[in-house]
């Protein structure tokens, strides 16, 4: 029997069809709401833009093996300036 809060593709595919940018017009603003330019995530040395959004949509996307989403989103970090979360050091 599968615990009441596992997790599978489908029920991520639900989350990400709510406030992924990548989903539909009103996953954006959705999106902009909870990870709004200019919000930063403390990660490391380095705080994440957005609230670490697209950090977190590309995890989500990795979860389920949308390789071409997560791509999307570490596109989407670099086009926004972020260029230390890719050649950065964590601490």
């Amino acid at each position: 029997m599968a615990h009441i809060w596992s997790c599978n593709s489908r029920k991520v595919r639900t989350i990400l069809a709510l406030f992924s940018p990548f989903e539909n017009a009103g996953g954006q603003e959705i999106f902009n709401v909870y990870y709004p330019k200019g919000s930063n995530e403390i990660n490391g040395r380095i705080p994440n833009d957005f609230n670490g959004g697209y950090h977190t949509l590309a995890s989500l996307y990795a979860s389920i093996g949308d390789v071409e989403k997560v791509i999307q989103c570490f596109k989407t970090i670099k086009q926004s300036g972020q260029n230390d979360y890719f050649i950065g050091s964590l601490f």
